[in-house]
């Protein structure tokens, strides 16, 4: 598991990938959360936030008005997000997810085990 973000390393990375050089990057948090949505305000970005730990890390990040948008996955609820960003929540849980029954199905076999090796080689050759 790769390790945990700060939001500032986080900010700087998405402002560098839209242009920003790292010398030009505000250093407080606000400052920088400010440019991003600036930014984004112009512009069609999906950003994805996995494994997000709570509703702090996360908001910095979150682009303002515009066509931006977010996906945030997180082992955990954040209530705010629904009541400030008006966030839809998905909840899933994988351990009740039904899954096809593979049990039934036949093996997928290579084209010359179906029909022979020497058949399948006639077959391609005629192809040239």
């Amino acid at each position: 598991m790769p390790p945990r973000r700060h939001s500032l390393d986080a900010q700087g990375d998405m402002l560098e990938a839209l242009g920003i050089p790292s010398q030009a990057l505000p250093q407080s948090a606000g400052a920088r959360s400010g440019l991003l949505r600036s930014l984004l305000s112009e512009r069609q970005v999906l950003i994805v936030l996995d494994n997000a730990r709570d509703y702090q890390q996360v908001e910095p990040l979150l682009p303002g008005t515009g066509p931006s948008r977010v996906i945030i996955t997180s082992r955990h609820q954040m209530p705010a997000l629904t009541v400030f960003h008006q966030a839809r929540p998905v909840h899933w849980n994988p351990s009740t997810t039904t899954r096809p029954n593979t049990a039934r199905r036949r093996p997928r076999r290579w084209p010359s085990r179906r029909c022979g090796s020497a058949r399948c080689s006639k077959s391609t050759a005629s192809l040239t």
